[in-house]
């Protein structure tokens, strides 16, 4: 694919591809580009990833695996339910070395990154999707190494008062 045909395409992440390409991402241009991760990246910025093992849950472009590979990372492991051309091409052009595992469901997390367990883990805006956040947790926590770090991006809600879970079942449905 080149890149006129890759930036015609739908992109999830606003990536910086380098020599000025820019990918749009799924906000309009009236919202900052992946505002919801701006968090997650800082803190990722302050984090020694230098030899780590890191794993990016539900990646979609692999804005946040790129990022742990380029912060230092020795291994990164980007998985999701589908195969995103645009996650293969921007890693392609990126020149990174990011195992690209898919497709891999939350809950065979464990056995795919096996016994040495993982350093870091990011599950960013994956836990409203699932119909059972809490297993797909213990499968994150049970990949995860004694004293490694999972990073959680999720939405909330304002709190009424009532127990609550919300489903959204694509990016579509407000």
């Amino acid at each position: 694919m080149n890149i006129t045909d890759a930036l015609k395409r739908p992109w999830f992440h606003s990536i910086d591809l380098g020599s000025g390409v820019v990918t749009r991402g799924r906000f309009g241009a009236d919202v900052p580009p992946n505002y919801t991760l701006y968090g997650l990246q800082d803190l990722l910025r302050h984090v020694d990833l230098r030899e780590a093992r890191c794993v990016d849950v539900g990646t979609m472009d692999g804005l946040s695996a790129f990022m742990m590979k380029a912060l230092g990372a020795r291994e990164v492991v980007a998985c999701d339910l589908a195969r995103r051309p645009t996650f293969e091409f921007a890693r392609e052009r990126l020149g990174l070395d990011v195992e690209y595992r898919v497709p891999l469901c939350a809950n065979e997390l464990p056995e795919a990154v096996g016994e040495e367990g993982a350093d870091v883990i990011v599950i960013a805006g994956v836990l409203y999707h699932v119909y059972d956040p809490l297993t797909v947790l213990m499968s994150c926590r049970r990949a995860l190494r004694r004293g490694g770090l999972l990073f959680l991006e999720t939405t909330s809600m304002i709190d009424d008062g009532r127990p609550t879970m919300w489903f959204n079942l694509s990016d579509d449905v407000p």
